[in-house]
């Protein structure tokens, strides 16, 4: 075979390569754009009835510190940047406070929480209810009543832009935080409660409703899919390193950054510490009260 032979045949190959590229990209394209306009059915909420009893301390409590509400929608709630310009793309946190909130309804913005969508049931982008959607409903009506009780920021609201490879994981499922209501069963049945004291089950409670989102379902750690990609794997709290902490290790750890080894807690954990500060001591030690069984 001659030296021009093997040049058009390595040229014909490089062109096919390239056509595949170009198909998977317009096609990747294209699945995103179904997926923000896809209008998902889940069940209606009924909050009307949970509002009526709301605690709004409970709901203040969830939003600036066991979920971290500010980390992407700021300070006052008036939403932010919080990812800017990576590969992933441009994602801003929406201002959710009575300047934009006071357009919807309680429903609506329960459904934003629980589940992820808008009023016309397609999705949010980047709205981690995965995890808020492990909050009894009570505490969702606890959300939306501190919502509506917070000062209105006039603030619009920031860019989103999917950049392409977000879109190319998206529709590879290697960031399923893009869409997190894809990943919400219409048939889940709600979560019951339990009591706010030390305990195993309320621990439960705070940790898959808070954690799963970084550090997945299991709890065993990993890649954090859609999250920065210079963050090092999360830790899996199943390990017998875990194991070996002891109660005031683990409070110590989540209000100062510093584990047991003497070693510094890792991004993003390390940027969670302020929130860390600011849970109490019955909050801490039912979180641990749980993580130790694992």
């Amino acid at each position: 075979m001659g030296v021009k032979t093997v040049l058009k045949a390595i040229g014909a190959a490089m062109l096919i390569l390239l056509l595949i590229d170009v198909v998977a990209v317009f096609w990747a394209m294209d699945q995103v754009e179904k997926k923000m306009a896809h209008k998902f059915q889940f069940p209606p909420l009924n909050i009307s009835e949970k509002m009526k009893t709301a605690d709004r301390e409970t709901g203040r409590r969830i939003v600036m510190i066991r979920n971290r509400c500010p980390e992407c929608h700021g300070e006052d709630l008036g939403g932010k940047t919080f990812m800017k310009g990576a590969a992933l793309g441009t994602f801003s946190g929406g201002n959710i406070t009575p300047y934009e909130l006071g357009k919807k309804s309680d429903e609506d913005v329960a459904r934003a929480v629980y589940y992820g969508i808008r009023p016309d049931g397609t999705p949010l982008i980047f709205m981690p209810s995965v995890e808020y959607h492990n909050l009894a409903l009570e505490d969702v009506a606890a959300v939306v009543a501190y919502l509506r009780g917070v000062p209105a920021v006039a603030r619009p609201n920031g860019e989103i832009r999917i950049a392409l490879a977000g879109k190319l994981f998206s529709v590879a499922g290697k960031a399923p935080m893009i869409f997190s209501a894809e990943m919400i069963s219409p048939s889940a049945v709600p979560v019951v409660k339990p009591p706010e004291v030390i305990s195993v089950a309320f621990g439960k409670y705070l940790v898959v409703s808070s954690c799963a989102g970084c550090h997945g379902e299991r709890l065993e750690g990993g890649t954090i899919e859609g999250g920065d990609p210079s963050w090092p794997p999360a830790s899996n709290l199943r390990t017998e390193k875990l194991g070996a902490w002891r109660e005031e290790d683990f409070i110590k750890a989540m209000r100062t950054g510093l584990t047991p080894e003497m070693k510094i807690t890792r991004e993003p954990m390390l940027g969670l510490i302020e929130y860390g500060k600011q849970m109490n001591d019955m909050e801490l030690r039912a979180m641990w009260s749980y993580l130790s069984t694992l």
